[in-house]
């Protein structure tokens, strides 16, 4: 009796199971339409490009075909292998952590350049000791570079960018910025038209009445006796000391001395009337020489002889 109630058990399990699969397979039936179009597929890991139409949030991007290359917005720094390209232009009169661009730039040198102007140069000037160089005479700055400033705000540590605008000083965490800044890029003429110093063109030397040297490699104008200023002839001056001797002669105004290179000629003041030991007094041809000069002294003070300056170098 208890062994047919069993068989009878099973059998009855077996005959259920049996129902409930047949009526789940003759009761499903295929979509009748396609998949809704606003569903999105969750982030994985596929290898299949996906897109997210929100925000997405993550403390670090890093290539996930090489781990060198990251991106990290709120971090100190971010290292990418290619360039940054944008489709918006820098303008003079964007904020000063905007980062400047090559169109901006070439822009800015494009405007130094004018029809009868020599093509333009880039210089680099670099003072990592007194800081806040300054470009040369005749060039314009276009770009500067700051030493990084680690500031900490509310956001969290920041960095202070490195490369600004010629006017704009770096920030971070809306108030800290940059304090030195070591180097500076300008936009000037070609070098190989102008004088050292790049003040003045070697077209500015000749309309001054000069002629264009060259001397350790830089071209100096060379202004005769009738283009400079100041005592430059041959004189004889009565002086009280010594010390208080001071030779005016000196470049026009707005061009300054190259070293001491000049040429002097001793007119000759007669002998006669020069005291010891200043009978006789040296000059020099053109040369990197100051000019001469001689004391002869006395009770009464001293006398300083020197010689006419009959061209000066300068740029």
């Amino acid at each position: 009796m208890i062994n047919n109630t069993m068989k009878f058990k099973y059998l009855f399990f077996i005959v259920l199971s049996c129902l409930v699969v047949g009526y789940a397979v003759f009761s499903w039936s295929e979509p009748t339409a396609p998949m809704p179009s606003g569903y999105t597929a969750p982030l994985n890991t596929s290898a299949t490009a996906q897109s997210k139409a929100g925000e997405i949030g993550a403390s670090i991007f890093r290539d996930f075909e090489d781990q060198n290359y990251y991106i990290d917005p709120s971090g100190a720094q971010s290292k990418i292998s290619g360039k940054i390209v944008t489709d918006e232009a820098t303008a003079t009169g964007d904020e000063a952590n905007v980062l400047t661009t090559k169109g901006y730039v070439e822009s800015l040198i494009t405007g130094l350049i004018g029809e009868d102007t020599p093509a333009a140069k880039l210089y680099v000037v670099k003072d990592d000791v007194q800081y806040n160089p300054v470009c040369p005479a005749g060039t314009t700055p276009i770009a500067r570079h700051w030493l990084p400033k680690l500031t900490s705000c509310s956001a969290g540590a920041c960095v202070t960018y490195e490369w600004a605008g010629p006017n704009n000083v770096p920030a971070c965490c809306g108030y800290a910025t940059a304090d030195y800044n070591d180097m500076v890029i300008c936009a000037g003429p070609d070098p190989a038209d102008m004088l050292f110093g790049l003040e003045h063109s070697k077209t500015d030397c000749r309309s001054a009445g000069g002629t264009v040297e060259t001397v350790n490699g830089y071209a100096l104008c060379k202004l005769p006796k009738v283009n400079l200023t100041g005592n430059c002839d041959n004189f004889r001056g009565i002086i009280g000391e010594i010390s208080s001797y001071h030779d005016t002669c000196s470049c026009p105004e707005g061009w300054k001395p190259y070293q001491a290179w000049s040429d002097t000629t001793d007119l000759g003041i007669p002998v006669n009337m020069r005291g010891y030991p200043c009978q006789f007094l040296n000059d020099h041809s053109w040369a990197d020489t100051i000019r001469e000069r001689c004391f002869s002294c006395d009770d009464g003070g001293c006398t300083v002889y020197a010689p006419e300056v009959s061209y000066k170098g300068c740029y």
